[in-house]
């Protein structure tokens, strides 16, 4: 989400915070949004969000220059502080309840906080995680009086279907930390040393 959120009009870069390249300003074309959240990682970066925007699935569109013809695939962004910590440790609500409680309320459009991993983080995707972490962390949600619904993705997309005019741009990049890269959108976790034909 930090992506979609770097492509806002008034994203509040802090070099010492993102621990990576500014946004290009031609990046920055979503709406500016008031409200951010972020989190400190191990890591050492503090990725800032916008609430609730960069928590729910949007479109992004990709217009052929040889033949206009326009197509679009829904974006559906992965909280990527949250993540990361999911990656290393149980966490219980209470990691999540200062996104929720700086969003507007849609219940139209609610939030969708999405954990991801890829597989290789300290045990997120693991036995442990599947076995111990999620049921804790659902079992708690449950709990909360209807504050949160545990969902998949498709069936939060079938409850609410993303509309066709709601476009977004989405900034490159990266997974936060590749050897370094904290989502840079150049990639110089995978860039870097940047080399010519010479070596």
């Amino acid at each position: 989400n930090n992506h979609l959120s770097r492509a806002c009009k008034d994203y509040p870069f802090s070099a010492s915070g993102d621990n990576n390249d500014p946004p290009n300003a031609a990046d920055q074309i979503n709406p500016a949004q008031s409200v951010y959240f972020n989190m400190s990682i191990s890591r050492g970066c503090v990725p800032n969000n916008a609430v609730p925007f960069s928590y729910r699935p949007h479109r992004a569109q990709h217009v052929d220059p040889s033949t206009g013809k326009v197509s679009s695939v829904i974006v559906v962004p992965s909280a990527m502080a949250v993540s990361w910590q999911d990656g290393y440790e149980c966490i219980d609500t209470s990691t999540i309840d200062p996104i929720v409680e700086r969003a507007t309320v849609d219940p139209d459009h609610p939030m969708l906080v999405v954990m991801a991993h890829d597989g290789d983080n300290s045990f997120g995707g693991g036995y442990s995680y599947y076995m111990q972490c999620v049921p804790s962390f659902v079992k708690e949600a449950l709990g909360k009086g209807g504050e949160y619904e545990p969902s998949t993705i498709q069936q939060y997309l079938q409850e609410h279907p993303v509309a066709a005019d709601d476009i977004v741009h989405v900034e490159d990049g990266a997974w936060v930390n590749k050897a370094g890269d904290f989502g840079s959108p150049s990639f110089s976790g995978w860039n870097w040393p940047p080399t010519n034909a010479n070596g």
